[in-house]
């Protein structure tokens, strides 16, 4: 009868590892859970974070550095991109390949939203490692 009792014992103790183990990743990895209230923690390494409503940040003006050789290389400039729940700033950087102009942002017809509770985040251009890649736009929840 011990053996059994072990044997659960034993389950129930990985499975609790497992589960603590899957937790440390989420909350490390910065899970977060929407709400349409404030801000308020969840536990105490995590928070429930809101959309922002509104429109894209206006640009930061960045001086590019020296280049890290004479030529070759191409100046990549900083832009917005939405990752999650919000905008992040992508620094400009130099990449050794030829770098063309940002495109023009596309006119995006988004429809009526799918609630009251939704916000717009319209679609940007983005550095894909070799080329200005677009990100459409999409209904988020406020």
């Amino acid at each position: 009868m011990g053996h059994i009792e072990s044997l659960g014992r034993r389950r129930s103790a990985t499975a609790g590892l497992a589960m603590a183990a899957a937790l440390t990743v989420a909350f490390s990895t910065g899970c977060a859970v929407q709400t349409r209230v404030r801000p308020v923690p969840v536990v105490s390494t995590t928070a429930v974070y809101e959309y922002p409503a509104g429109p894209m940040p206006a640009p930061i003006v960045e001086s590019p550095p020296a280049a890290p050789e004479p030529t070759g290389w191409s100046w990549v400039p900083g832009h917005w991109v939405w990752l999650g729940h919000r905008w992040h700033w992508q620094h400009g950087h130099w990449v050794h390949e030829a770098v063309n102009p940002m495109p023009p942002l596309v006119d995006e017809n988004p429809g009526p939203p799918p609630s009251a509770a939704h916000v717009w985040i319209r679609g940007h251009w983005r550095w894909g490692g070799h080329g200005w890649v677009w990100a459409s736009g999409t209904w988020v929840l406020r």
